[in-house]
């Protein structure tokens, strides 16, 4: 016979009056039981989550005080989501990623480096945020799958041949 906490319980139970008395007793622990596991898959999940999005950033993008987007360690990289908090996409940050199919920028950026795109042949569409104010030369020159841009008109700047080579736009 395999003696458990459950099993414990249960026993406890029914020296402490079985019936009702014993019932109680085995229903407040089946319930705080309950209760820790949840808490416990739900910190474990929480951590699981920040541990993910920190290797993420540490595999994919150099900081530079935590703002700017200098570059990409990985060139194959397919999409990036980048983070709240960041507010410029530096020059060349992504240039030559020609497997990049998909970027998504945060409200938190409000300029874009030249060449930051530059020949990222797989980006098919993007969308500029209403924080963003300027985007640099050459941003775009080369993407040659993209088909779609939505510039907001808080963009009061856009640098010289920012969508050059644009074949499909």
């Amino acid at each position: 016979m395999e003696i458990t906490i459950d099993s414990i319980i249960g026993i406890l139970g029914l020296l402490f009056g079985g019936g009702a008395v014993g019932g109680i007793f085995t229903w407040r622990w089946q319930r705080a039981k309950a209760k820790a596991e949840a808490e416990a898959k739900a910190k474990a999940e929480a951590e699981a989550k920040a541990k993910a999005e920190a290797e993420e950033k540490a595999k994919l993008i150099f900081w530079k005080d935590g703002k700017t987007i200098t570059g990409v360690k990985d060139k194959g990289i397919k999409s990036v989501v980048i983070p709240n908090g960041v507010t410029s996409i530096g020059n060349g940050a992504f240039s030559n990623c020609k497997n990049l199919t998909s970027i998504t920028i945060p409200d938190s950026v409000t300029s874009i480096g030249n060449s930051a795109f530059h020949s990222c042949s797989s980006l098919k569409s993007i969308t500029i945020p209403d924080s963003v104010t300027s985007i640099g030369e050459g941003v775009f020159f080369r993407c040659t799958s993209l088909t779609s841009i939505t510039i907001p008109d808080s963009v009061t700047s856009i640098g010289r041949s920012a969508f050059s080579g644009c074949s499909n736009l």
